[in-house]
């Protein structure tokens, strides 16, 4: 494989977090995804053979759901310290810059496995930017 054939191949890779849905992946962690022939393959490294494969006659649909959440953690935490260093003032401020919402996207893949349909659930931080990469993919 030549350089050229090594970069094509990297570009065709995408780096993604598998959240759960898909029976031959048991936990969550940090997987590629790549595209051979009409599979998508699941790697943990991409050294070693796919852990799962799915056809893409088995896939029924893909979107990206978007989900916002507040953390009460970080809400307490920041008007602690916004009120300790500015007053009250700094106690609300506080509050309302350490519960921000967070964005967090899923790529939820639907496939059919048999009489079962699955939802396989992919993220990480950078899921929002690689949905277009993954759905190009699929064509």
């Amino acid at each position: 494989m030549g350089f050229l054939d090594r970069m094509k191949a990297s570009m065709q890779r995408i780096h993604l977090t598998y959240l759960g849905g898909h029976p031959d992946l048991p936990k969550s962690q940090r997987i590629q995804v790549e595209r051979e022939g009409d599979n998508i393959n699941f790697y943990v490294s991409h050294k070693d053979a796919p852990v799962a494969n799915i056809s893409l006659n088995a896939m029924k649909s893909v979107r990206l759901e978007r989900a916002g959440s507040r953390s009460a953690g970080k809400a307490a935490a920041g008007a602690i310290a916004g009120g300790y260093l500015a007053g009250p003032a700094g106690l609300i401020a506080g509050a309302a810059l350490g519960g921000r919402k967070k964005k967090e996207s899923v790529i939820v893949v639907k496939i059919q496995q048999g009489p079962v349909e699955l939802d396989i659930l992919l993220g990480g931080e950078n899921a929002e930017r690689n949905y277009p990469k993954f759905v190009q993919l699929l064509k």
